[in-house]
């Protein structure tokens, strides 16, 4: 059954058009659950397991097929001249930022337009692409679109079949419909992608990048030396240096930025809630974490000596927090961490108290884990703190991102950059300040809303796995959140990765929550009508269904277009409105081009001067469902290009002092 045929649907429209127009109450509450799962059933997605590789053979493994596999070559790579261009650029041994270890080359290749299909009888068949990119290390790969049937199997492998990865399957399908495949070595690898008769038709691979790697990221870390290009003078985390940070040093990843070709360092956090979500945390100039591949454990056994391993990886994760200003960004991994991986989530302080001493962990040059060690206590220059010189080791290119930590092992912020190397002991280093990134970060480092101002790591071995479940909602809905990052939490266990949310009928689109933790997941819900509503949420074929009610703000609540400060507005297309607040309320409409608050003992404002540049213009009744909108245009040359207009409303019949909304902020372009 489609949503068009579901009795809960009534004409054709978008989520964002539905919440305009609620559907009709049914009277029967079985009726009305059963209609709920057929449409989950029939709607959402399946649920996305861990990224792993299910194991099994490619068909061309197990029967000979006939048709000659075409390979489609990649443009030519110039590794002198990137490497020239990496000296230059400082990515280069000794040198800061994020460490290029790849030229990724954008393509459109997929089951419709390349590789060559194979019929195996019975109606299955098979889809086989080569690539290759001469003078690669290793290939890595990123889908612009990836859905697979089920029981369809993609592998991928090298000529030699020496390294086949695979089988992924639908179990593998993302919310955004993309995906992305760690580096398999060699110049060349085969895709192949077997779709059952069952199925036909329904599966969709196209590929947006291939990343070729000319630093040889693999090689690396294969080396038994564990000499991955860092200076002479960094030291192992296994060293004497490194022992009273060992449990640090288990929070810090490897992390190679696929879609930019970029090698950093990283750093798992805990939150408050204490459910060993996987939160990780490196620099924004690094790029984008969602196609990243994240390798732990990736250090010497002894100090100086051994070998470091190279297969405790994972790969891709969901962007929560992406700020260039504060060079932050924060992600929860996409799958489970594996518990024979020992990692730890670190804890936080955001206190903003320069600690005593600081360390830092670290994979400089991409070299396996190295420590550095400054005795005193760090400084503070703008938004940054300011390590003046390290007594033990330094930071290095592939060093971006590096968790800077107190000597009780608390995260306080992640590097920027900066001049430290071997030759230049006394270089001076920079890392982002935890407190100040806090207004963005609270939402996930505190989802409890606990305040707290330091937290202690943990071992998410310790935490026990709960079963899936939908517990409630926090805070209560409103009718009105202005603004588009509308924070509600739906609470719950189990939550690993969630396939789909609806309310009311209504399939929400991906964009409107976030699977942020294994017990709550950020909602920005569309606008709701005052009283009783039904949300399911879908993981792994299994939906929860959970009633809330919706209720009138406790004061006027007030949006603007988005409802974001600073909204580019354009005069000719006018302003829209939303109005919420307590049903038969009616609303004032003021605006000024000043915020200078307006103080009366029966009125207080934000805007206006004191009532000397204050306008209005409109009054507006708010209906029983608790919120309405209007529309005002916008006469040219009213307000001057580049103007700021600020405004609010203003309940005239709920008593006195009037109570006031809250103050809105817009930017008019023209």
């Amino acid at each position: 059954m489609s949503l068009l045929d579901h009795p809960l649907h009534n004409e054709q429209r978008s989520p964002s058009q539905v919440d305009l127009k609620p559907p009709p109450m049914l009277h029967h509450r079985a009726r009305f659950l059963a209609g709920m799962a057929g449409l989950l059933l029939s709607l959402l997605s399946s649920a996305a397991a861990a990224q792993i590789e299910h194991g099994g053979l490619p068909p061309s493994q197990r029967r000979p097929l006939q048709r000659v596999v075409p390979t489609q070559r990649m443009r030519p790579v110039d590794r002198l001249a990137l490497q020239a261009e990496d000296q230059a650029a400082g990515h280069a041994n000794g040198g800061h930022g994020p460490l290029r270890f790849a030229d990724v080359l954008p393509v459109e290749l997929g089951l419709r337009n390349a590789g060559v299909w194979e019929e195996l009888g019975n109606g299955d068949r098979v889809w086989r692409l080569r690539l290759e990119s001469r003078g690669a290390y290793s290939l890595a790969l990123v889908f612009r679109r990836f859905q697979l049937p089920e029981r369809g199997e993609l592998f991928v492998y090298d000529d030699a079949r020496r390294v086949v990865r695979g089988a992924y399957t639908e179990l593998e399908n993302q919310l955004d419909g993309e995906f992305a495949i760690q580096p398999t070595p060699g110049q060349a690898l085969t895709l192949e992608y077997f779709e059952p008769a069952r199925a036909r038709g329904q599966g969709e691979l196209e590929l947006a990048l291939v990343v070729h790697d000319y630093r040889d990221v693999l090689g690396t870390q294969s080396d038994k030396s564990g000499s991955g290009g860092s200076g002479a003078c960094e030291v192992d985390v296994a060293c004497p240096a490194g022992a009273p940070w060992q449990l640090q040093s288990k929070s810090v990843v490897k992390v190679l930025s696929l879609p930019t070709g970029l090698e950093c360092s990283g750093a798992l956090l805990n939150n408050t809630a204490n459910d060993g979500t996987a939160l990780v945390v490196s620099a924004e100039h690094c790029g984008s974490l969602t196609h990243a591949v994240f390798t732990f454990n990736y250090e010497r056994p002894a100090c100086g000596s051994g070998a470091a391993p190279t297969t405790d990886t994972l790969v891709g994760a969901t962007e929560l927090v992406v700020d260039p200003t504060l060079d932050f960004r924060l992600a929860r991994l996409r799958d489970p961490i594996p518990s024979a991986y020992g990692a730890f989530l670190a804890g936080w302080d955001r206190s903003d108290v320069a600690p005593t001493n600081t360390a830092t962990i670290h994979h400089p040059g991409g070299d396996v884990k190295k420590v550095s060690l400054d005795n005193d206590p760090p400084g503070k220059a703008s938004t940054f703190w300011k390590v003046f010189r390290w007594d033990v080791g330094v930071t290095e290119g592939g060093s971006s991102g590096a968790p800077l930590f107190t000597p009780q092992g608390r995260f306080i912020g992640q590097l920027k950059g900066g001049s430290s190397s071997c030759l230049f002991l006394d270089g001076e280093d920079f890392y982002g300040r935890l407190a100040l990134q806090w207004s963005l970060v609270e939402p996930f480092l505190d989802p409890i809303g606990s305040g707290q101002t330091i937290l202690d790591g943990l071992d998410p071995s310790t935490v026990t796995p709960l079963p899936y479940d939908v517990t409630g909602i926090y805070p209560p809905v409103e009718t009105l959140i202005p603004g588009t990052r509308k924070i509600v939490r739906v609470l719950g266990t189990g939550f690993d990765n969630i396939a789909g949310m609806a309310i009311d009928g209504v399939v929400l689109s991906n964009d409107s929550f976030v699977p942020t933790g294994n017990t709550w997941i950020n909602l920005d819900p569309p606008q709701l009508d005052i009283g009783s509503h039904t949300l399911i949420v879908r993981q792994a074929g299994v939906d929860k269904f959970l009633s809330f009610d919706v209720i009138a703000p406790p004061a006027p609540r007030y949006q603007v277009m988005n409802g974001d400060p600073g909204d580019p507005v354009i005069s000719f297309s006018g302003l829209d409105f939303v109005y919420g607040g307590t049903p038969g309320s009616v609303h004032y409409f003021f605006w000024s081009f000043s915020n200078v608050p307006s103080v009366h003992p029966l009125l207080s404002l934000g805007l206006g001067n004191n009532f000397t540049q204050l306008r209005h213009c409109g009054i507006v009744t708010i209906p029983p469902r608790g919120w309405t909108t209007g529309h005002m245009p916008i006469r040219g040359g009213v307000v001057p290009p580049e103007t700021t207009v600020y405004s609010q409303t203003a309940c005239i019949n709920c008593g006195v002092p009037l109570p006031a909304s809250n103050l809105q902020e817009s930017f008019f372009l023209f």
